[in-house]
């Protein structure tokens, strides 16, 4: 699921930048959320983040 409802995958700063791309041509979006960052819940050792926070089976 990370890979299709996730939006975008990579490292805090790669998915932080796509989100600040998406607050600029979509503020009203956006307007309570800071950072787009949200670490992947079951993967504990990898520094991987992806734009929506997945609690629903999100490897499986």
């Amino acid at each position: 699921r990370y890979f299709t409802d996730g939006v975008v995958l990579g490292s805090r700063d790669f998915v932080d930048k796509f989100f600040n791309k998406m607050k600029e041509k979509q503020p009203e979006k956006y307007v309570k959320r800071t950072t787009g960052a949200r670490k992947l819940r079951q993967v504990r050792e990898a520094k991987m983040y992806c734009l929506r926070d997945l609690r629903k089976k999100p490897l499986g």
